[in-house]
């Protein structure tokens, strides 16, 4: 699995976020078609490898992998606050994400005043933004 694949899968694990969005969790576009809001669209910005940090068990190979996030809705805030509030609660657990071990969760910046990537313009609807890192290191 792929660190992007293991975000998808961490953020479905979310019954709150699943709730919210269904399965339209996406990497690098939002499908076209009907029904496709609320929807989350992230990407990846960033991606580090290090091998020489002293902090690596067993020297495995450290990594520092950073997102940005889009959260679109009709009308609201509330997947937004959802979204932050995982990563923010998964901040101070270290532990398994997807194939690697997690050793913080830092989310830089978000914001509910935003023009969208994905797509021309906002149309009337919610777009909250975040950007995040995540720094591990795979067995």
């Amino acid at each position: 699995m792929t660190i992007s694949t293991d975000l998808r899968a961490f953020l479905l694990a979310d019954p709150a976020i699943v709730a919210i969005v269904g399965d339209n969790v996406s990497q690098n576009k939002i499908p076209q078609g009907v029904d496709q809001l609320p929807a989350i669209w992230f990407r990846r910005s960033t991606s580090t490898d290090e091998l020489t940090l002293a902090v690596n068990p067993g020297n495995n190979v450290q990594f520092t992998e950073e997102f940005d996030v889009e959260a679109v809705t009709d009308d609201d805030v509330e997947l937004m606050e959802e979204l932050v509030g995982l990563l923010k609660g998964h901040q101070s657990q270290r532990g398994v994400f997807g194939s690697g071990i997690v050793q913080a969760i830092f989310v830089d910046d978000s914001t509910d005043s935003y023009r969208p990537t994905n797509t021309s313009g906002d149309d009337g609807r919610h777009v909250g933004s975040l950007s995040f890192q995540v720094v591990g290191y795979e067995e």
